[in-house]
C-alpha cells in the first residue's frame, strides 16, 4: 500500500539532483565544480565531496580555496573581442570579513574582485552575485580565479553579452 512506498522513498539515497537557480537572460553559467581545480576543493553533491551544506546551485561549489596557489580556471567561448559583464556567486563565512579574488585572462593579470560578507559559508543563493566587467578575446578564454585575500567560496561565473551587443 501506500505505506510501503513512502517506507521505501525513505530508504533508498537521494538523487544527486541539481538545484536550479536561475540564470539571467542573455548570460551563459560555469559551474566552479566544473571548472579546472588547483590546491582547492569541490564540495557539495560531487563525487569524492567532502563536506555537502548550503544552498548552490547545480551539483556543487568550490571551497578551501585557501593558499596562494589555490586556483579554479574556467573556459568561456566568445565571438567577439570585448567587454563583457561577468557574475561571480560566492559565499563567505560569518565572522569571516570580506576577501580578494584575483582574476587572470589567459593567464595576464586583470584585476582583484573584493567580495563583501554576507549570510555564511555554502549560502550562495542568498548571497547577490557579484556583478563586474571583464575584457575578453574572440573564441577561447581561460578566466582564472586565484585566491586574493581571506577565505571565500565560489558556485558559479556567468558570462552576460557583450557590452555594445545588440540584444534581440
Amino acid at each position: 500500500g501506500l505505506n510501503n512506498s513512502v517506507v521505501f522513498a525513505e530508504t533508498e539515497p537521494e538523487p544527486k539532483e541539481e538545484t536550479n537557480v536561475p540564470v539571467p537572460e542573455g548570460y551563459t553559467r560555469y559551474e566552479a565544480e566544473d571548472a579546472e581545480l588547483y590546491d582547492c576543493i569541490a564540495k557539495g553533491k560531487v563525487e569524492d565531496s567532502p563536506a555537502d551544506y548550503g544552498h548552490y546551485s547545480g551539483l556543487g561549489f568550490v571551497g578551501s580555496i585557501d593558499n596562494d596557489d589555490a586556483t579554479l580556471v574556467f573556459t568561456v567561448t566568445v565571438g567577439e573581442a570585448g567587454s563583457y559583464p561577468m557574475n561571480v556567486s560566492y559565499a563567505i563565512g560569518k565572522g569571516f570579513g570580506n576577501a580578494g579574488l584575483k582574476i587572470y585572462v589567459n593567464d595576464v593579470y586583470f584585476q582583484t574582485w573584493a567580495f563583501k560578507q554576507k549570510n555564511g559559508w555554502g549560502e550562495f543563493v542568498a548571497t547577490t552575485p557579484l556583478n563586474s566587467v571583464i575584457n575578453l578575446s574572440s573564441g577561447v578564454n581561460k578566466i582564472k580565479l586565484q585566491h586574493g585575500y581571506n577565505y571565500v567560496e565560489v558556485d558559479y561565473i556567468e558570462i552576460g553579452p557583450r557590452a555594445g551587443a545588440d540584444i534581440d
